[in-house]
């Protein structure tokens, strides 16, 4: 049985948990640690905006900074999505680690279906949206993550339920995605120059879903119990090591919180596919 190990890091602010992100995702690519699966939060919240994403055509920097709602640029691609009552996970491991078929897209199935799991198991109808009644579409033009729907992504009565995105390269596959305990669009909307109260009909959060204030502890177990049932593994709680502490402090001094890299899109690397 496949040993992975799980980081539980609580809550943390944007430039950090995504610091903590690259430097699990280097240290796996590098060797120095096994496939890891990490589940966190974020306080104060934030946006994160996709790798490619042009922030000026997206959010309302000058309101950002007037309510010091702060936001960093993610490795992964896709849209900018609004981080504040959430749970987030995220995940490194070679495709062999999980038996992964070579299709981004089928990959994106085969993750994100512990999530299926957790859902279901708390008396959900979760499924994937390919599978469901509800129209998805591939080439929505929005610079929001839940104002999209593609095959692979989860719905519960015809509502989407957070976000996934993702990284890889020949060797590594990254991925991590928003599971929304509530959401507040009309908060929300003041950041981004799109006006996001109407997928108040199309995208759901957790809470409303169960009925009742579900705790992040709760979803954080439920989590990594799914993980170990549904790929069949061997979990082990641990901490960073010193080397990824050492990495995370430094990607959070010199790339994250700052300015340049929050503002200006990147270009892919040759090899690697970022979705």
């Amino acid at each position: 049985m496949r040993k992975w190990r799980t980081i539980v890091s609580g809550y943390n602010d944007p430039a950090t948990n995504m610091a903590i992100d690259e430097a699990i995702y280097e240290a796996f690519r590098e060797g120095r640690v096994g496939p890891t699966l990490r589940i966190y939060g974020w306080s104060p919240p934030g946006i994160s905006l996709g790798y490619f994403q042009d922030i000026d055509s997206v959010l309302d920097i000058e309101q950002c900074s007037r309510h010091n709602m702060l936001f960093v640029r993610r490795i992964t691609g896709g849209e900018a999505i609004f981080h504040d009552k959430e749970v987030t996970y995220s995940l490194v491991c070679s495709p062999e680690d999980l038996i992964l078929p070579k299709s981004v897209k089928q990959s994106f199935k085969v993750l994100t279906g512990f999530l299926i799991n957790a859902y279901r198991e708390l008396g959900l109808d979760a499924r994937f949206f390919c599978d469901s009644d509800r129209h998805f579409s591939d080439t929505e033009s929005t610079g929001f993550c839940f104002a999209t729907s593609e095959a692979y992504d989860v719905c519960v009565n015809g509502k989407k339920l957070g976000g996934n995105a993702q990284k890889r390269s020949r060797s590594v596959i990254f991925q991590h995605g928003s599971i929304p305990l509530d959401l507040d669009f009309d908060h929300a909307s003041r950041f981004f120059k799109e006006d996001l109260s109407p997928l108040k009909k199309s995208v759901t959060a957790l809470n409303d879903l169960v009925g009742r204030a579900v705790p992040f502890e709760e979803i954080q177990e439920r989590l990594i119990e799914s993980f170990k049932r549904t790929f069949q593994v061997e979990v082990t709680r641990e901490d960073l090591s010193g080397d990824e502490v050492a990495s995370m402090f430094h990607r959070m001094t010199d790339k994250y919180s700052q300015f340049f890299w929050s503002t200006c899109s990147r270009e892919p690397a040759v090899d690697t596919d970022i979705v």
